[in-house]
């Protein structure tokens, strides 16, 4: 029963770590929404790659599909991991009605590649002009994924999208964390403010109109003693 139990967990772990050390290729805009007749960014990255030891990424092909009623695109920019010591490496862009295909192979030893790339970095980042209004699948489809050594790598993908949207802002807003945070002390003070015998609210002396800064204070001794 134990040893049943004992090799259950030992799966488990290994499991984990697997799925854990996974290398992922995602796509990310640089905002979720933009405003038509602007530009927008799109940046493919990769993680789970061996931090100073194999796997190495030593080349990848993948296409970037887009609306192209959306989306037109402009450029890109490579990355450096491919190229560790700026000496060149083979890159091509070639886009499409409807995707860019983005192809890079590193001219880099595989030692230097296992020893000194990043185990996460952005491949290349891709512009667009805004057409029109409405949302976009950004979608990746993996040709090749290579590490330093010419073996094939298997990669989770995270596609996204982003919404072109008049008057709509560029930044997502913000988290409820410090409403929350606030709430949390006005019940913390009023269960203490209970125990003790006072008024609930008694230690909250001023509320700015700003939210959700709150300004407090201890209250002096002519005043706990009003509230004997």
């Amino acid at each position: 029963m134990r040893a049943s139990l004992l090799c259950a967990v030992c799966a488990l772990l290994l499991a984990l770590q697997t799925s854990a050390a996974a290398t992922t290729i995602t796509v990310t805009p640089s905002a979720r929404q933009v405003s038509p007749g602007t530009q927008a960014s799109v940046t493919i990255s990769i993680d789970g790659l061996g931090a100073g030891t194999a796997p190495s990424l030593g080349t990848y092909d993948v296409n970037l599909g887009f609306d192209p009623l959306l989306l037109s695109f402009v450029s890109a920019t490579f990355g450096n991991q491919l190229d560790i010591f700026g000496f060149g490496d083979i890159q091509t862009v070639t886009p499409s009605t409807d995707s860019v295909n983005v192809f890079e192979l590193s001219l880099d030893s595989a030692t230097d590649l296992n020893n000194l790339q990043l185990s996460a970095f952005a491949l290349a980042t891709l512009t667009f002009d805004t057409t029109a209004m409405g949302t976009s699948p950004l979608t990746i489809s993996l040709n090749a994924l290579g590490d330093a050594d010419g073996n094939a790598l298997e990669a989770d993908i995270q596609n996204s999208s982003i919404a072109i949207q008049d008057g709509t802002p560029t930044s997502p807003a913000p988290e409820p964390s410090s409403a929350a945070l606030v709430g949390l002390i006005v019940v913390a003070l009023a269960t203490a403010s209970w125990q003790s015998g006072r008024q609930p609210g008694a230690y909250l002396i001023h509320t700015v109109q700003t939210w959700p800064k709150v300004r407090w204070a201890v209250p002096s001794e002519v005043t706990r003693s009003r509230l004997r």
